[in-house]
Order: C-alpha cells, then structure tokens, then sequence
C-alpha cells in the first residue's frame, strides 16, 4: 500500500504555513508532492528538495483545478491512493491515514471523505493546542484512488469520477 500527500502553495511567502502542514504529517506518507504556482518560491523549492520532497512549479492560471491535476499527476504510478491539503491546513491525528487507505483499497472504495474544519475559535495563535471549538466544518473528499478522478472547475474545485469509475 503506497500513500501520496498532495499539496498546492503559492510560493515562498506561505512556506511558513507549508512548513507547519508539513510538520503535522511527518513520516506518514510515502511520497509527498509540492506544487508552487507564484513566484518567488526559491527558498520553497529549496526547503522541499531538503526535505525529500517533489517539488514542481506551475504558473497560477486562474484554475484550482488544473493546479491540483497537475499537482496529481506528479505521483508515482505504483501509488494507490492520494491524500491532499491546502497549504494552510493542519492535519489532526495523520497517523490513522494508512489504516484508512488500507480499510478502502479492501473494500473497493475510490474516495473517502474526511471531515474538514473551515472555522474554529481559538485560545491564543491558531494551532491543535489552543483549539477551543469548530465554528463551520463539512466533509470532504480528501483521500482519492488514484487513477479514478480528474479535478473539475476553476474554484472551489471537486474531483469527479472517471467514466466507468464509481464513487459511493
């Protein structure tokens, strides 16, 4: 069972929010790929080859789609399922990703939806420690078969199925 963790940024100016994302995955996925779409993001490609990371570049064209397929297509074809996060997301508890991803390969399912904190009220700077409560959250798709969808609009973009893949 091979995971990949995806994640669009727009350059060095968010590597600080990249890096504490980075940090709250650590040692759980077996490839990790780094797609920055502004310049400048030197000292973000620097940081992410010094971590191990793949790190690609694609201009912002308008379109959080084809960020995220491009992004998507930079995964190994022996990878079975994809992962992904904003830039400025934490993710709380990573470590439960794997079984998750082994629970759906099982069971033949090709998307799994995780649920997503939008808003939440905190004691002090943002982080897991001084989280008090969710303010708006929903679900999301955010653990993808690879090879069964293809990202869709310009904004607030989804991943839909491929023909003849299915989704429950």
């Amino acid at each position: 069972m091979k995971i990949a963790f995806c994640v669009i940024v727009e350059g060095d100016e968010k590597l600080p929010q990249l890096k504490r994302l980075m940090k709250s995955v650590d040692g759980v996925f077996d490839s990790c790929h780094i797609t920055a779409n502004h310049a400048p993001y030197t000292e973000t490609e620097k940081w992410c080859t010094e971590q191990g990371y793949d790190f690609s570049f694609l201009k912002w064209n308008d379109s959080f789609s084809e960020q995220r397929n491009f992004n998507f297509s930079r995964v190994p074809k022996d990878t079975d399922y994809i992962c992904w996060a904003d830039s400025d997301d934490v993710i709380l508890r990573p470590k439960l990703i794997p079984m998750v991803a082994e629970n759906a390969k099982k069971n033949d399912i090709d998307a799994v939806f995780f649920h997503y904190i939008y808003g939440a009220e905190f004691d002090g700077e943002p982080s897991v420690e001084t989280f008090v409560r969710e303010e708006l959250g929903q679900s999301r798709e955010r653990l993808l078969r690879k090879g069964t969808i293809v990202w869709k609009k310009r904004l607030h973009e989804s991943p839909v199925p491929l023909d003849g893949e299915k989704f429950i």
